[in-house]
């Protein structure tokens, strides 16, 4: 239906459901087009098209507050959102990345001009972030300095428990004393935060690992960052299955290295779901260190 009679278009009638005071929080603009105008077409020819909301694959009100909210959190001058993780790093080395830019799980962050280039390749093979997906990101991004916090909080407490347990071989943790970069973290780093990524070893190597997890009752066997759930997977068979056994060493993916991703769970639970896991798979006779 593109008329309703009388001349009267169904996009005229539709304009009288906008609403008359602005909305809270900018509203999903789930549409793939805009009406034209002079600013419009000026924009077009002298800008690109980059600086107006005429085609939503070049520019989305949705999606630019999406990057705004992305830039000002990295501190950049602007940034761009792509559909994935993978198509912002393509994109960005098809851009010849610059020093200081950034690429952020879907987002690039740098100045203006390295931003402005990658939103080009972006518009050209078409991994540009749809709306919804835009505004989900940026209403996440309102708590996102709450929820890390108490998952870094979490994380530091399960990484200092790990470290102390007989059946783990090593712990990777820029919070703990022994990480060899802890030094650079605490210089670098915000106060007390330290990330919700923790990877340590397991003693008894990758079938061991591979018991450990699905030992466990509250963590959940999952290939993910990040997220309000704790997850957990062994990188030689998830996220590095490709790799050859030389090249997980030089990575420093050793056998039984598993990597946690601390949740919003109360970290006393974590610990203890950890805790009858490693007590599950532990061989019942350990054989006796040997002399001096």
């Amino acid at each position: 239906m593109t008329t309703l009679g009388h001349g009267e278009r169904w996009t005229d009638a539709a304009r009288g459901y906008l609403s008359r005071t602005v909305p809270v929080v900018p509203p999903i603009y789930q549409c793939t087009t805009f009406e034209l105008d002079d600013q419009s077409y000026r924009d077009i020819v002298d800008g690109g098209g980059f600086g107006e909301a005429w085609y939503t694959r070049f520019g989305n009100p949705t999606v630019a507050w999406a990057a705004d909210a992305v830039a000002r959190l990295e501190g950049a001058e602007a940034a761009v959102m792509t559909s994935s993780g993978m198509g912002a790093i393509a994109t960005t080395l098809l851009s010849l990345l610059r020093a200081g830019d950034r690429v952020v799980a879907g987002a690039v962050a740098g100045d203006a001009a390295a931003v402005r280039e990658v939103q080009r390749r972006v518009v050209t093979f078409g991994t540009c972030l749809d709306p919804h997906a835009a505004f989900l990101v940026a209403r996440a991004l309102h708590t996102y300095e709450l929820r890390l916090g108490r998952q870094a909080e979490a994380a530091a407490r399960v990484a200092r428990w790990l470290e102390g347990s007989p059946e783990v071989v090593e712990v990777a943790y820029p919070g703990l004393a022994s990480h060899p970069d802890a030094a650079v973290a605490e210089r670098t780093w915000r106060p007390g935060r330290r990330g919700a990524m923790v990877a340590f070893v397991v003693r008894g190597g990758n079938d061991r690992a591979a018991r450990f997890l699905r030992a466990l009752d509250l963590v959940r066997e999952a290939t993910s960052l990040g997220g309000v759930e704790t997850l957990i997977s062994a990188p030689h068979n998830s996220s590095q299955f490709s790799y050859t056994p030389e090249e997980l060493d030089l990575a420093g993916i050793r056998p039984g290295m598993v990597r946690l991703s601390v949740g919003l769970e109360d970290p006393a639970e974590l610990i203890a779901d950890l805790g009858q896991a490693l007590a599950r798979t532990a061989p019942r006779h350990r054989p006796a260190a040997p002399g001096p």
